[in-house]
């Protein structure tokens, strides 16, 4: 609990119950979370999704957490940890988020956007397949 506290005031956050749930959804999985999974949490059953919302767009501006799209618009979130820069795919047909472990084309994109004169500051790769037991 200390940990997402301080992380409000870090973040220049004030310390809210919804808030304080959302975060410490995301502290305790371990995959990423869709509207869906909230809405199953006791204490945020009740809440209203445009609340759950906007603080989820509230916390991606500041860098807390990032979205991740399906093919079809679905959206579900991670929270970004310091140092951990990785990618996902998604499956086309039953929706299942995988994280690729790393990322090994910073380099080559830093390459390309220095050659047309951009300082590159990071980049977001979206990848979309059918998994094993789709296909």
């Amino acid at each position: 609990m200390n940990q997402i506290s301080n992380l409000l005031e870090e973040k220049g956050l004030s310390k809210t119950a919804v808030r304080t749930e959302l975060l410490k959804s995301f502290f305790e999985s371990k995959k990423s979370l869709s509207i869906y999974d909230f809405k199953k949490n006791p204490n945020l059953k009740k809440i209203n999704e445009s609340s759950i919302y906007r603080n989820l767009n509230r916390f991606e501006e500041l860098g807390i957490i990032h979205a991740i799209q399906s093919p079809k618009g679905f959206s579900s979130y991670e929270l970004i940890e310091k140092g951990d820069h990785h990618h996902h795919i998604v499956c086309s047909k039953c929706k299942v988020v995988q994280c690729l472990s790393a990322c090994s084309i910073h380099k080559e994109l830093e390459k390309i956007t220095k050659k047309i004169g951009y300082l590159l500051e990071g980049h977001k790769l979206e990848l979309f397949g059918t998994c094993e037991n789709c296909q």
